[in-house]
């Protein structure tokens, strides 16, 4: 028979009974606000279970991982929950025994293991409470957070990847899942003035590095100088086709619609944290002008821009070589495109060189140019009856940023049913998508020259996907393809693209037809990009009861030449630009020799600094 337990002590169980009951509830109530809210937004998990059977590897995609357990678990079983890649944080929290860490650590040295007992309680708590602090750091949304596509570069915000531009791992940044809009959210962007849905779109992106206000300041000050008010019009072109012209912005291409938000970014992050960049471009033509006339004049930054020489159109060249400011500088390289752009990543890739003059990027491998760009998807979707109803889209693409734009609109819930990649002769993307081949060919100068491209950098970002964001995987066959000028993938890697992508080509013969046969039809000229694009849109919709969106992506006038050739109207450049063949130009011719470069580079900053 049990002796008989005095008040004191009956009332001390009692006690403790009851605040150990009070904490599991508390914590049970803790994780379940966290794990609704944090799953909802998709880049952190929260987990709670009373077993700790639960593995942490069903959440192979978040930013953090949270594991709560609230019974001992066996060393043996931390290792099945704690097989997350090192760019992931995992908090594990146990009821057991301290010596369990080591085995925590043993597989992710970047694992934290707290106890769930009454001494570590409030630590407990403080943790969760300030990981979601940290977490939700911007009025409620996540601190996004990018990583490589080659999974080997640091985990970086959106400030950060701006400034980095190509990650060091030769990888591209990006996200690390994909924000999501709801159906009601779609229906409210149909009739939103764009620098309102900008906002709304890109806010996601850059949360807890750029405060509202100043997010919505830089769109308006950027989306201000172009001449189209609603920044992106989109007219209605017959037989289920819009062309959405993206040619209203300073230099009248659609790079203006990324490269004034990216200046304006740039000034933002640079001036707060007091530093200087040296932002190092290559050029088709327009991302040249683009990305000079939103930084020049600026002192916390010096632009370098290298174009192919002889392969730009006239008026492309002097948007570029007629900047007379301080902080302007353009290369005309001896070579093609892709030897500009081989440049721009071995100067990435120099790690002294890069440290030496804090290089950025305003070409697509800069994340924040795509996240522009994916807008006006989502304003052209939502015109034409999104989220209720499918849109397609034909792009006329090289580098491949801008079709990429609209799968980043397709993960983030936008109903795009096809997105036709459309190419002139340099059709290494078409092949792709025909074979799940890609293979690099000769450079053929055309009359699109913003697409004489055989290495689209930006095609890596879907490989990533294709991969399911096996970096290691990536990098591989990126290693591979700079040695043999080839890779092939999975037929099922195949099918997923094509579940969504296609490809088509039209050389300089079919360009010019369609020139004309649009100019004949509707009176209205087009760039020979647009026409390459509409030319697509016509012979390879998927479904003619979906609407698609041609992209017109240069005004005509950029290549005045080849339209006049082809209509037999001469297109009219904008009055700010009525005496650009009278201006002066200034750049220098250099051998496509990255020792050159970078010494050109070199004797020209410190030119500078020594005038300063």
């Amino acid at each position: 028979m049990f002796p008989t337990a005095t008040p004191v002590l009956t009332h001390f169980i009692a006690v403790q009974l009851v605040l150990r009951q009070i904490r599991a509830s508390i914590l049970f109530i803790v994780a379940d606000i966290a794990s609704f809210v944090i799953k909802e937004h998709r880049h952190v998990s929260v987990d709670w279970n009373l077993h700790g059977t639960h593995p942490a590897a069903l959440y192979p995609r978040c930013g953090i991982i949270v594991l709560i357990t609230l019974s001992d678990t066996t060393e043996e079983e931390f290792p099945l929950r704690n097989r997350c890649s090192p760019q992931y944080r995992t908090i594990t929290v146990t009821t057991g025994h301290c010596d369990q860490t080591t085995a925590v650590k043993r597989e992710n040295p970047h694992a934290a293991c707290l106890l769930a007992r009454p001494l570590a309680f409030r630590l407990l708590v403080l943790e969760i409470l300030a990981l979601s602090a940290w977490a939700f750091r911007g009025e409620g949304l996540l601190l996004m957070k990018y990583v490589s596509t080659r999974g080997e570069a640091p985990v970086l915000g959106f400030d950060e990847v701006l400034l980095a531009g190509l990650a060091t791992d030769g990888g591209l940044y990006v996200p690390a899942s994909w924000p999501r809009m709801s159906e009601a959210d779609l229906r409210s962007f149909k009739g939103m003035r764009y620098e309102e849905a900008a906002f709304k779109v890109i806010r996601p992106f850059v949360a807890g590095a750029i405060s509202d206000e100043d997010l919505f300041a830089i769109i308006e000050t950027g989306y201000s100088r172009f001449s189209s008010d609603t920044v992106a019009p989109m007219t209605d072109i017959g037989d289920g086709l819009w062309m959405m012209e993206l040619f209203h912005g300073p230099t009248l291409a659609f790079k203006d619609v990324a490269m004034q938000f990216l200046g304006g970014l740039f000034d933002h992050v640079l001036s707060r944290r007091g530093e200087h960049t040296t932002i190092i471009g290559a050029t088709s033509g327009d991302t040249g002008s683009a990305g000079i006339e939103a930084v020049r004049g600026k002192d916390a930054v010096d632009i370098f821009m290298l174009h192919p020489e002889g392969r730009v159109s006239e008026v492309q060249r002097r948007q570029m070589t007629t900047a007379m400011d301080h902080n302007v500088f353009n290369i005309a390289v001896q070579g093609t495109f892709d030897d500009c752009q081989d440049l721009v990543k071995a100067m990435f890739n120099d790690t002294e060189f890069r440290a030496r003059h804090t290089l950025s990027a305003v070409n697509s491998i800069n994340w924040a140019r795509i996240v522009a760009q994916i807008v006006y998807y989502v304003t052209a979707s939502a015109e034409l009856g999104a989220p209720d109803n499918p849109v397609a889209f034909s792009v006329p693409t090289g580098n491949f940023g801008n079709v990429f734009a609209g799968y980043a609109a397709k993960q983030m819930g936008v109903p795009i049913s096809q997105l036709l990649v459309a190419s002139n002769s340099n059709d290494i993307l078409t092949r792709f998508f025909e074979t799940g081949t890609m293979e690099t060919g000769n450079v053929y100068a055309t009359l699109s020259p913003s697409m004489d491209i055989q290495i689209s950098s930006n095609f890596e970002r879907l490989l990533f996907e294709l991969c399911d964001r096996d970096g290691a995987q990536v990098a591989s066959v990126m290693q591979g393809f700079r040695d043999t000028g080839r890779f092939q993938v999975a037929r099922q890697q195949l099918d997923d693209a094509l579940k969504l992508f296609d490809g088509a080509r039209y050389d300089d013969t079919a360009t010019t037809t369609e020139m004309k046969r649009h100019f004949d039809a509707t009176g209205i000229l087009i760039d020979p990009h647009t026409a390459v694009a509409l030319a697509a849109a016509r012979e390879h919709r998927r479904d003619t009861s979906i609407p698609m969106v041609v992209l017109g992506t240069a005004h005509p006038a950029k290549f005045g030449a080849a339209v006049e050739n082809a209509t037999g109207s001469t297109p009219q450049l904008p009055a700010h630009m009525t005496d650009l063949f009278d201006r002066e130009e200034r750049f220098d011719v250099l051998p496509n020799e990255l020792a050159a470069i970078e010494q050109f580079i070199d004797s020209t900053i410190d030119r500078q600094r020594g005038a300063a």
